[in-house]
């Protein structure tokens, strides 16, 4: 019985592409199990493992996938494909650092790098939304 590619994904920065799986021909895609009250309806990308209970965060997911940018820096030649990612672009050019350390002077562009200062310098693993 001939298999077919379900779906293929690059792995690396050689090129090499990765087989998420293989069916038979005429087969149908395992369905993910019905939605119970303990356990969220869960949405899956087609293209990577993120999966996510909430419709629009998959539907923003996809984007990442997606060829076309539609949100160009007036700066310089940047596009992202989210506009949250853009604003956090666009603070490399302005030298905005919204995010202060409650510990110290820190500051940073992001939230993600806050967490980071916080945990490694101040070893405080709870950091508040």
């Amino acid at each position: 019985m001939k298999k077919v590619r379900l779906a293929e994904i690059p792995s690396g920065e050689n090129g090499n592409v990765k087989t998420i799986g293989l069916l038979a021909e005429g087969e149908e895609l395992p369905r993910p199990p019905p939605a119970t009250l303990s356990s969220p309806r869960l949405h899956y990308c087609p293209y990577c493992a993120f999966t996510t209970s909430i419709t629009a965060r998959l539907t923003e997911h996809l984007r990442i996938h997606a060829v076309k940018k539609p949100f160009p820096c007036p700066h310089c030649s940047f596009q992202a494909v989210q506009v949250e990612s853009i604003r956090a672009h666009i603070r490399t050019h302005t030298g905005e650092k919204p995010f202060a350390c409650a510990h110290c002077p820190y500051r940073s562009t992001q939230k993600g790098n806050m967490k980071r200062h916080i945990i490694k310098h101040h070893f405080v693993v709870a950091f508040a939304k």
